[in-house]
């Protein structure tokens, strides 16, 4: 039996626009629960992913950079997903064979993988979703 992403992908995944500042965005991966979320224009198109490592790489650079709690907050207002995202990310397609998601994220050293199918963002796979997948089967 061939196994595909639509078989581990996470099918509804939360997407954020590009010009969502860094305090909503913070919000929304607190009250989410994810650990990736997928940056979309207003026509639907994948423009990149944000991950917590991201995240943390962006505040420790504020932390470093700045002068003090009030400053902090400051900057931290003009920062948008457009500013922390990846641009461009690799994806792949629900009918894609599982071991071509592992081999892309071992490479790369990716933890997640968009998912599309006709260029639109459909799910997101991670390396949890597929380990998940294989415990079930073979557990």
């Amino acid at each position: 039996m061939k196994r595909t992403i639509s078989m581990y992908m996470i099918k509804d995944p939360s997407f954020v626009g590009v010009d969502l500042g860094l305090n909503q965005i913070l919000k929304k991966f607190e009250t989410s629960g994810l650990s990736h979320l997928l940056v979309s224009d207003e026509n639907n198109q994948l423009m990149g992913i944000i991950s917590k490592a991201d995240l943390v790489s962006r505040l420790d650079f504020l932390t470093k950079n700045s002068s003090g709690k009030t400053y902090s907050a400051l900057s931290r207002q003009g920062i948008s997903a457009a500013d922390i995202m990846t641009e461009k990310p690799i994806c792949i397609k629900p009918d894609d064979d599982v071991a071509y998601a592992v081999e892309l994220l071992l490479q790369k050293k990716f933890h997640a993988l968009p998912v599309v199918k006709d260029n639109r963002p459909i799910g997101i796979v991670t390396f949890y979703d597929l380990l998940k997948g294989y415990y079930q089967e073979f557990g």
